[in-house]
């Protein structure tokens, strides 16, 4: 285990060139989550594999929810600044052909999200699994041609209906280039194999060195 910035993390290192993966895990959870999620979808790409700061109920979160669990965006604004605090980290440390991409699970694609947001040139792009928007009353900044990747699920009982698609028009609206697609899952991200092959395919796509 290794530590930069306040933030905990394992490192899988590859010398590719291709951009290195960072996996943000959801609330409860933690870094050793889904690295297996890294290895098939960038399997030549180092991975950093990196634990939420908080610890929550029998793991970790990025961030704590108000009680009744409405985003605290107080609490999301902290958590996303840390966090583009230890990607500038990283990058000053191990020097990347080019910035890594964000993996976001759950709470980990949330605050991925809010990241964009704040400092989109600290990241390539971003892979947003199960999320919702951070701020849905905020536009977000300037994002021309900033690839995002949102993979929601039809039957998640952890989202509200709609609440993907507040996220994708947000993109959108800022010029993102945003691939979106509804799987008929629920809030987990194993169930039928798409999330991981739909994420290999768009990672091949964008960013694989031939």
């Amino acid at each position: 285990m290794l530590h930069l910035e306040g933030f905990d993390f394992d490192l899988t290192a590859k010398d590719s060139g291709e951009p290195p993966v960072v996996l943000l895990h959801g609330s409860g959870g933690r870094e050793t989550d889904w690295t297996n999620f890294a290895q098939h979808i960038a399997p030549h790409s180092t991975c950093f594999s990196v634990r939420g700061p908080i610890a929550w109920e029998q793991g970790f979160t990025f961030f704590r929810r108000n009680p009744d669990r409405s985003l605290n965006h107080a609490e999301m604004a902290t958590g996303s600044e840390r966090l583009c605090v230890f990607l500038d980290g990283i990058s000053r440390r191990y020097d990347f052909a080019q910035p890594p991409i964000l993996a976001g699970y759950s709470n980990g694609a949330i605050i991925a999200a809010a990241v964009v947001c704040r400092r989109s040139e600290f990241t390539s792009g971003a892979i947003l699994l199960r999320p919702q928007s951070p701020d849905p009353q905020t536009p977000f900044p300037n994002l021309e041609h900033y690839p995002v990747l949102i993979l929601a699920g039809a039957n998640d009982e952890r989202r509200k209906k709609g609440d993907a698609q507040v996220l994708v028009d947000q993109f959108r609206v800022a010029q993102a280039d945003v691939s979106y697609h509804e799987l008929n899952a629920a809030h987990g991200w194993e169930q039928t194999g798409l999330d991981r092959s739909l994420s290999r395919e768009w990672f091949t796509e964008r960013f694989r060195r031939l």
